[in-house]
Order: C-alpha cells, then structure tokens, then sequence
C-alpha cells in the first residue's frame, strides 16, 4: 500500500499559508493601535503650541527649513523681509513656493507672524 506523499506536504503547506493570514492580520492590529497610542501626544503637544513663545514654535516648525537664524536654508530667508503679518500668516496657511500648508496652525500662527515680522 502505497501513500501519497504529496497530501501531507500540501496539508502543512494550507496551515502555514492559513497562519500567516492570521498572525499578519493580528501583527497589524497590533501596530495600530500603537500608532493611534503615539498620536495622542502629537495632538496635545499641537493643543499646547500656542501657550509657546513664538520663538520656540518658529525653532520646533520652520528652522529646518528658513534656518535657526531667519538666513535662509532650504526654504527663503526671513530675516529683513518687507511681508505683512496677515501676508505672512496667508503662506503659513495656505503654503505655496515649495511651503506645505498648515504646518503652524490658529494663535501660534498669529504669534509666529507677528513676531516675524519684528525680525
């Protein structure tokens, strides 16, 4: 009596493929609820922006780019511009010129373009 070795291989090959399945979906419950757990954070430290000193939001939001001294690095120097407060306030909301949207958001905004615009 013969058997056929195929059967066996192809049962274990079911149960690993079917377990797989099963473990990656619960890997990626796992990674996000860890995600949503991160955010939190991210969303109170937005909230607290605005009780920051203009500059520490300007240090924490733009320097990367217009660099820690207003001179300019990846995105325009801000040092001696003839901008406006609401023009100012206009870019940082709308973005634009390479610029994304909204990186400052509401009071902060206001605090960051006027305290620009002394620069």
């Amino acid at each position: 009596m013969k058997r056929n070795p195929i059967i066996p291989f192809a049962t274990i090959a079911v149960l690993g493929i079917v377990l797989m399945i099963v473990l990656g979906a619960f890997g990626m419950n796992e990674v996000q609820k860890k995600q949503a757990e991160n955010d939190e954070p991210k969303k109170e430290q937005k909230s607290n922006m605005a009780s920051q000193p203009p500059e520490k939001i300007y240090s924490n939001n733009c320097a990367s780019c217009h660099g820690n001294n207003l001179q300019g690095a990846m995105g325009p120097k801000l040092k001696g511009n003839d901008l406006s407060k609401d023009a100012i306030q206009t870019q940082i909301k709308e973005g634009g010129g390479g610029m994304p949207p909204g990186v400052i958001k509401g009071e902060a905004a206001q605090k960051v373009a006027e305290w620009l615009t002394k620069q």
